[in-house]
């Protein structure tokens, strides 16, 4: 069976507007069950647009979408019971003098160490979070014109505290702006195959009523309008015990996201089922370690331009951990092709 096929009616390719927004206008054939259509604008959905259930065929769908100074990348994706439509795409320009100011950046840094259940306590997570923390703060006024910063570390990061911070700290942040959620602690699956984020007052054996099912965070990137990156180091040994909990298959994780949509680029500590490394003449895990040494003395900086776009880093990462830890562990990722690549740091 086939999947859904979108064309694009308007605008058409290369358009220029002077207007704040544009409508786009495109048609859905179906090959089946229509499950779901995305509209994004540069990676990103379209917060005022809610997907389309089931538009009669040969129907021609309609929404208003609002653009940024300069290039636009328009895309539309449906869904059947068999699988995405390819993307439909249209690049429109926004004309006119373009009063660039510098994008602000929303960092959420979450790492637990000390939990309440003493025997599942770690070294280093709480230190992830602060690290990354820290580090972008440094970034203010150089690629960044705001930098906004929470810190949940140790008995602070409650699963209260993460569901209030991801419903309500995150989605201030609006379509220029770039998100950075940062996990670092226990993870584990249960035996239906949800995965749990374990919080400082977290049970392994309560995980439906102590821990945070992914879904959460999924959900929750999945809306923002803004650029995401989602930084993943919850595959610490102790997660797994006799009743059948597994530590998280981080490739299916990954994959969770890529289907959820929404253009979210993901950076997960290791592959599979790997244990993440921690160590003490790091002062942090091995993925904190090589990704805040990418950026604080840019080695990241492949291109030598004095600016690490994602993609660089991304890079830098996943070649960077296996020889901090003997090739034990192996970052994994997925930068959507939707999403343009874009600078995250300036180099000093």
């Amino acid at each position: 069976m086939r999947p859904p096929e979108v064309t694009i009616v308007s605008p058409t390719e290369a358009t220029e507007v002077a207007a704040t927004d544009v409508v786009l206008r495109f048609k859905v054939a179906q090959a089946g069950e229509l499950k779901s259509v995305v509209v994004m604008n540069n990676g990103r959905p379209i917060p005022t647009f809610r997907p389309i259930t089931a538009p009669s065929k040969g129907d021609t769908v309609e929404t208003t979408v609002p653009l940024v100074p300069g290039e636009n990348i328009l895309m539309v994706m449906a869904e059947n019971q068999f699988a995405y439509s390819k993307p439909a795409t249209v690049i429109v320009r926004r004309k006119g003098e373009e009063k660039y100011t510098l994008p602000r950046v929303f960092v959420l840094a979450i790492g637990v160490s000390d939990y309440e259940r003493k025997e599942y306590k770690l070294a280093f997570a709480h230190f992830d979070a602060i690290g990354i923390a820290r580090a972008f703060q440094g970034q203010k006024d150089k690629l960044w014109r705001e930098v906004y910063v929470k810190t949940l570390t140790n008995r602070e990061a409650t699963r209260a505290n993460v569901v209030d911070a991801l419903d309500e700290f995150l989605r201030k942040a609006t379509q220029e702006d770039l998100v950075i959620v940062s996990v670092s602690g226990h993870g584990v699956q249960d035996q239906t195959g949800d995965f749990y984020f374990i919080p400082c007052d977290g049970e392994f054996e309560k995980l439906r009523s102590t821990a945070v099912n992914w879904f959460e965070f999924r959900k929750t990137v999945a809306e923002l309008p803004g650029k995401v990156l989602v930084l993943v180091d919850a595959c610490h040994s102790g997660a797994v015990d006799q009743k059948g909990r597994k530590a998280i298959d981080t490739n299916r994780l990954i994959r969770e996201f890529q289907l959820a949509g929404g253009g979210v680029i993901t950076l997960a500590s290791s592959t599979g089922a790997e244990v993440s490394q921690e160590h003490e003449k790091w002062q942090h895990g091995a993925f904190t370690f090589a990704l805040l040494e990418g950026l604080r003395e840019g080695k990241a900086d492949l291109y030598k331009d004095g600016v690490i776009k994602v993609s660089e880093l991304l890079a830098y990462v996943k070649n960077r951990v296996p020889e901090l830890t003997d090739y034990r562990q192996h970052p994994t990722s997925y930068q959507p092709e939707s999403v343009p690549d874009f600078a995250i740091w300036k180099v000093e």
